[in-house]
């Protein structure tokens, strides 16, 4: 490993989302009508039917059990938050497929740096590997956070904020009198409600 003391990892380092995406890919998919209110996934541990020991749930890799038997009931979007179903997600992924998960990843500010002027700043990246367009396998992953995305701290706290207020998205900035744009994300708010429930 190269020690970098001097890289502000906040806003120059990349990483993979992981689960804290779960809420946007929710949001995304309710606005894309790909997920619609009071609808429920059936979290049966692996998300292809004869493939039990690939795209798995968390809870049944580690326990052998699924969500719904959990709770005892399909989940909700709030329930499919609550716990980090993985298979509620991969389904949302596979539902939204390559193009549609790449434009919400990018409603929510992969790929844009934020010019706050106190040096480099990594955009985010959708490169599949090899620099392929993404396919459905890499959709379905994404929906849990992996796969070819990455971001930065700060995109995460911009993609918060922004669901937190509702679709309301602001460039972040370091100065107070600092110029600040605003542009609005047509999030539902009965989906944004059950992604605040379910965190």
């Amino acid at each position: 490993k190269v020690n970098v003391p001097f890289l502000n990892r906040a806003i120059a380092k990349p990483y993979p989302p992981g689960s804290i995406v779960k809420p946007l890919i929710l949001t995304g998919a309710a606005e894309r009508g790909n997920y619609l209110q009071g609808q429920t996934i059936d979290c049966t541990g692996h998300l292809l039917p004869n493939e039990p020991n690939i795209l798995r749930c968390w809870i049944y890799k580690r326990f052998d059990q699924t969500h719904t038997q959990q709770l005892g009931h399909t989940l909700s979007g709030a329930d499919g938050i609550r716990v980090s179903c993985n298979i509620f997600f991969f389904t949302l992924g596979k539902r939204l497929g390559p193009d549609a998960i790449c434009d919400l990843f990018r409603e929510f500010g992969v790929g844009r740096a934020w010019n706050l002027g106190i040096g480099a700043e990594y955009p985010g990246s959708l490169k599949s590997y090899g620099g392929k367009a993404v396919d459905m396998g890499e959709a379905i992953q994404m929906g849990i956070g992996q796969g070819p995305v990455t971001w930065t701290p700060l995109h995460a706290a911009v993609a918060y904020a922004t669901t937190a207020r509702g679709g309301v998205r602001l460039t972040p900035r370091i100065i107070a009198d600092a110029p600040q744009t605003r542009s609005d994300l047509p999030l539902a708010p009965g989906s944004v409600a059950k992604a605040l429930a379910g965190l």
